[in-house]
């Protein structure tokens, strides 16, 4: 999915400042297109994911809130958040009262990462990183169900569902299908259905959609076999 831009991204080369968003607004402007290497790269780490992921679908947040989901210290989360900051993904949130209390907010709905600033090596090797982390963060959410799940109650061991099931597709159909079943689950998006609107025993629930080619078969079916050891 591509957005056209309303404004330009940063250009290759330029200083990072901190505090700057890193990343320009599409016409949508609930997403941020992510533009910059240094940010993809800071944004590649499966806590600061985590955390971004808690402040988007919950709201505002100490460090210490952010800690007990990515499973880092406080100290550490607060060093995450910093980092995130500095790239404008999370920002100061108004206090609780207490001035001692230190609150973080998510500046940013979601993002996307389909282009960088230049097609070199540095920049697809962002995006690969990012990538490892979004899936190593994933897979440790679903570790934690597992570990969890004789705990749930029956009805919620019953609705969450892990399966894979393979389809086969050209490119721009599954592009479209993409959008189809993102578009599908719009309207339960948790930075969007409020804790008022949803139903009074609803859940933040992790959806993962991994849709990606297999290797190509054809071309396994024609390597030459490799000797045993």
């Amino acid at each position: 999915m591509r957005y056209p831009l309303n404004s330009q991204p940063d250009q290759p080369g330029q200083p990072d400042q901190p505090g700057r968003p890193a990343w320009s607004r599409p016409l949508d402007e609930d997403r941020a297109y992510i533009t910059n290497p240094h940010a993809i790269r800071t944004l590649a780490h499966p806590s600061r994911l985590t955390m971004l992921r808690r402040l988007q679908a919950d709201g505002p947040a100490t460090a210490t809130e952010c800690a007990r989901i990515a499973g880092v210290t406080p100290s550490a989360a607060s060093y995450h958040l910093r980092q995130l900051a500095r790239y404008g993904f999370v920002g100061p949130a108004p206090g609780r009262g207490d001035r001692r209390e230190r609150i973080w907010q998510s500046l940013i709905r979601g993002y996307r990462i389909d282009e960088v600033e230049t097609s070199g090596p540095a920049q697809l090797e962002a995006e690969i990183q990012l990538q490892h982390a979004m899936a190593d963060g994933s897979d440790d959410l679903l570790r934690r169900w597992i570990q969890r799940l004789p705990h749930e109650p029956l009805e919620w061991q019953a609705a969450a569902m892990i399966g894979t099931k393979t389809i086969r597709v050209n490119a721009d159909e599954l592009g479209s299908l993409f959008e189809r079943i993102a578009e599908l689950i719009q309207p339960y998006l948790a930075n969007r259905r409020s804790t008022a609107q949803a139903p009074t025993d609803a859940r933040l629930v992790h959806v993962d959609l991994r849709m990606f080619p297999w290797e190509d078969t054809a071309a396994l079916r024609l390597a030459p076999e490799q000797p045993e050891n």
